[in-house]
């Protein structure tokens, strides 16, 4: 550990590649703390160009880390109404639910609930169309308010939709759209920033709800270097200024970070417990 450097740690916790590096250091180590360490073994995934392989697949996402993650919006959780009238969902058959009284689609809403700042690739819907008239509607919609003004602005706006016109039955369909990253609040325009799902049904058709997948990333590095020695060119400088944000580290002096300093086990003990928030046993 003496001939650990500092970069190396910014890369490890960027990466979150922590658990996976245990087996190899417990090989190689005579510490008695490594031996009984296992690594959780990868979750197998299918083929194909998406994240994954069979509808569902959606793991609880860790607290912490870059690894991709899986968020269910149950129907139960679609308790916005477009229209003040409208009745609420109701129970149907296998977990699927309709808009009772509802002669023709009425919408309703859910906040889409992702880690702030993740990076959402993909979002799909499962809902059962047994109507011969009326078809199912959803859409990703995006809403802002800007509070920088004298009176506060608002605007919305589809990032993505899908209609089951075509595909009656049971199924699901993709929301196409280009990935975005879910920000809530944005600090310097004073603007908030909320992701909804629609869903639009009528009493002879249900839904089951959606997935809504995403990736954990770095957050965006400043425009201003906070250590001399880390500049805005560096390939390490958006990590690093990442865990200064993150209150893991202030530099080895107010101003420089010593990247190329030997890391002891005592700072590491730091790094890592403010990194995971450890330890609370409940």
């Amino acid at each position: 550990m003496n001939s650990s450097l500092r970069t190396v740690v910014v890369m490890v916790l960027a990466a979150c590649a922590c658990p996976a590096m245990i087996p190899v250091a417990a090989a190689q180590s005579d510490d008695l703390n490594l031996k009984p360490v296992a690594a959780s073994p990868s979750r197998p995934r299918a083929s194909g160009d998406r994240p994954f392989g069979v509808l569902g697949d959606a793991p609880q996402a860790d607290p912490y880390g870059l690894a991709r993650g899986g968020a269910f919006i149950s129907p139960t959780k679609f308790t916005l109404p477009l229209s003040a009238g409208a009745p609420p969902l109701t129970y149907n058959t296998f977990h699927y639910y309709r808009s009772p009284g509802s002669a023709s689609p009425t919408g309703y809403f859910a906040q889409l609930d992702v880690p702030n700042g993740a990076l959402v690739d993909l979002v799909t819907c499962m809902y059962n169309d047994s109507s011969v008239t009326n078809n199912v509607f959803g859409a990703l919609q995006y809403y802002t308010t800007d509070f920088s003004g004298a009176s506060a602005t608002q605007t919305s706006s589809s990032l993505g939709s899908f209609t089951s016109s075509g595909t009656p039955g049971i199924t699901f369909s993709y929301i196409n759209f280009a990935p975005f990253t879910a920000h809530i609040f944005d600090d310097s325009t004073f603007v908030t920033q909320q992701y909804y799902l629609r869903i639009d049904i009528a009493n002879d058709t249900s839904f089951g709800g959606c997935y809504a997948f995403y990736k954990r990333q770095t957050s965006p590095a400043p425009a201003v270097a906070s250590f001399t020695d880390v500049p805005v060119g560096s390939p390490f400088f958006a990590e690093v200024e990442a865990l200064k944000a993150s209150g893991i580290t202030s530099g080895c002096t107010a101003t420089t970070y010593c990247p190329t300093a030997t890391l002891t086990r005592l700072q590491m003990a730091i790094f890592l417990s403010r990194a995971l928030g450890l330890n609370f046993p409940y």
